[in-house]
């Protein structure tokens, strides 16, 4: 194992770092890690930053590329032998490592642990058993798997490494001034223990793999039929009113969004109206909804085509007046797909309008942003590798983000369609 390739790389991460090429989160430390954690890292870049398919599929390949000739300089030098057999390694583990990237990054983006564990969970797995597998000695693929698993995963080697590359992260989540610092670090971790292979395996790696098994099995097991989901708090007292637009296929007070707990989002029943498609009146039965429906006509279900332009219209109406006030106006929406597919089809630039936010501290929120799709999805982002754009309240126009700003808003009709990943923010 040479130093020389761990040394370069891990001078060109903090390069970038420090140019901001490349944002500065936790995951950073993990671009100079054992495979195939570095390739999981690449990918949630990817993810997030490319604009479209084209986009991603060339960076992905040159960063591929990259990491095979990176992983044939490890291993001693780049002839055609060690560049085959990175580059099959680095092939077959792409297929599991993309589909755990893809579903942290849909993770993050509709806020959905049960998308994130998994996740977790896979590249783990992952880790574990193809970590250790190119540091074997084996001259093929092949060979370097069989004796992995002969010598038990050199699981001696692979849980110190995975214990140190875990307190580095969550140094790294606590003090993020040290992120960039910390890359070194993983750096000398990572040559650590690519040298620490060559060591004899343990006598009876079998029993230590039995062990392990059970005992991940059994934290897996505790930790599903035991969920510990803390209660928010409510949010800040918000200015303004709170205008929820149901689901086509909902009924008055029967859907999804009426559960929504408008005290979370720092407001009050009296600020908070209902949309109601059959039009004006004297109230609403409530149902699911969290406040008393004081407004509209009762609404069955299978009613709602032809009062979804009617819905649009007032929607942008309401926008329109809501722009020229300074008090906070907000309006949720869930499937407006006919608005949207109207003004799509118009040619119109902006997706449908299900509300404008003019907040009195535009640093915080996107107002003056049209927000809604067919079948959008909403999300605050926090977590995902790079920060969220702001708009500007009087010009509408793009500008840097403060750091660590996690309240964006985020638009997301298909979480495995690159171009409508917008900006995440850092951890």
């Amino acid at each position: 194992m040479r130093w020389w390739p761990l040394a370069a790389a891990a001078a060109l991460v903090v390069l970038l770092a420090a140019t901001n090429a490349i944002p500065t989160w936790p995951g950073l430390i993990h671009l100079v890690a054992l495979p195939p954690l570095d390739q999981f890292t690449d990918l949630r870049l990817l993810l997030s930053r490319a604009s479209s398919w084209p986009v991603f599929l060339t960076l992905l390949a040159g960063v591929t590329a990259a990491r095979v000739v990176f992983m044939a300089w490890l291993l001693g030098g780049l002839d055609t032998r060690r560049l085959r057999f990175a580059a099959l390694f680095y092939t077959i583990a792409s297929g599991p490592v993309l589909l755990a990237a893809m579903a942290d990054a849909s993770a993050y983006a509709v806020l959905y642990s049960r998308l994130f564990w998994p996740a977790v969970a896979l590249i783990g797995v992952l880790v574990l058993t193809l970590g250790p597998v190119p540091w074997q000695g084996g001259s093929k693929l092949s060979e370097a798997v069989a004796l992995t698993w002969r010598r038990g995963l050199r699981l001696e080697v692979m849980l110190p490494y995975c214990a140190v590359i875990l307190a580095l992260g969550a140094v790294a989540d606590r003090l993020p001034v040290l992120t960039v610092p910390l890359v070194p670090v993983s750096a000398v971790a990572t040559g650590l223990t690519i040298r620490a292979m060559d060591r004899p395996s343990l006598r009876r790696p079998g029993a230590a793999l039995a062990a392990l098994t059970a005992v991940l099995t059994a934290a897996s097991v505790a930790f599903v039929a035991t969920p510990g989901y803390t209660e928010p708090e409510p949010g800040p007292p918000q200015p303004g009113s709170l205008l929820i637009l149901s689901g086509i296929n909902s009924a008055s007070g029967r859907g999804r969004i009426y559960a929504t707990d408008v005290h979370r989002l720092g407001y009050r029943c009296e600020q908070v109206y209902y949309f109601s498609y059959a039009g004006p009146g004297d109230g609403q039965p409530q149902g699911d909804a969290t406040c008393p429906i004081r407004t509209g006509t009762p609404l069955r279900a299978g009613r709602h085509p032809a009062a979804v332009p009617r819905a649009g219209r007032s929607v942008r109406r309401a926008g329109d007046r809501t722009a020229s006030t300074t008090r906070g106006r907000r309006a949720l929406a869930r499937r407006l797909g006919g608005v949207g597919s109207r003004r799509h089809r118009a040619g119109r630039r902006r997706h449908a309008a299900a509300g404008r936010r003019v907040s009195e501290h535009p640093d915080r929120l996107p107002p003056h942003r049209t927000w809604t799709s067919p079948a959008a999805s909403w999300a605050t982002c926090c977590g995902s590798p790079h920060r969220p754009p702001t708009w500007s309240a009087s010009t509408s126009t793009r500008t840097p983000p403060p750091r660590g700003n996690c309240s964006a808003r985020r638009e997301l009709r298909n979480p495995f369609l690159l171009s409508h990943f917008h900006k995440a923010c850092a951890l």
